[in-house]
């Protein structure tokens, strides 16, 4: 996504119109992120792919290896604001061995695939955030954020710790399964709550394919 995006607030959720990757960018090499991972480092060296020019394509499986993703995209936000640049990203399921057959299964691979976006601010906050727990089912959340982006409404979930970390990514991908029959792609940006805090909120866009 350049910086000349054409990201489009409406009443509510953001709308942009798809553009196709660069040269290159598909053959872009899958970083993957374990739960020992150290989000400083992976924050890192996603920022220095945005700045090349490039996208970022990382995996992880398990409530801990996501939990460290979306820490480690958070920080590389502000990683990224002394160049005027910001991220987004969209969640996916990919097949794995240990997954269920349809892509959802608890051991399954999300896959996020992180873009350069306009710079925008830090936290924005919807007016609802929807609370994600670990024990949440990640189908119902999806389903409202669904519901919320087709009503053009400001949407994001919030959650603490590993387990709801996992569970609010799977329904963000989810959700993007919901709206494809509506030719919507589902994007996040993701920022901690508060900087004393381990509260993390993905506030999540829609993209028109």
């Amino acid at each position: 996504v350049s910086t000349q995006s054409t990201w489009a607030r409406r009443r509510g959720a953001p709308i942009r119109r798809r553009r196709e990757p660069s040269r290159g960018e598909k053959d872009d090499v899958v970083m993957r992120v374990a739960g020992t991972s150290v989000p400083q480092m992976v924050a890192g060296a996603i920022a220095n792919r945005i700045r090349d020019g490039s996208i970022a394509v990382l995996d992880a499986a398990g409530p801990a290896s996501t939990h460290q993703m979306i820490k480690a995209l958070a920080i590389c936000r502000t990683y990224l604001e002394e160049d005027n640049l910001d991220i987004v990203a969209r969640p996916e399921f990919v097949k794995s061995e240990t997954g269920g057959p349809d892509g959802t299964g608890l051991n399954s691979v999300l896959r996020v695939t992180v873009e350069k976006y306009k710079v925008s601010s830090y936290r924005i906050h919807s007016d609802h955030p929807m609370k994600v727990a670990g024990s949440s089912d990640p189908k119902l959340t999806a389903g409202a954020i669904a519901h919320n982006v087709r009503d053009r409404k400001d949407c994001s979930v919030t959650a603490l710790g590993a387990d709801a970390v996992n569970n609010a990514l799977k329904a963000v991908a989810i959700a993007g399964s919901y709206l494809s029959q509506d030719n919507l792609e589902v994007w996040f940006q993701p920022f901690y709550v508060d900087p004393d805090s381990n509260l993390l909120e993905l506030s999540v866009l829609a993209s028109y394919v």
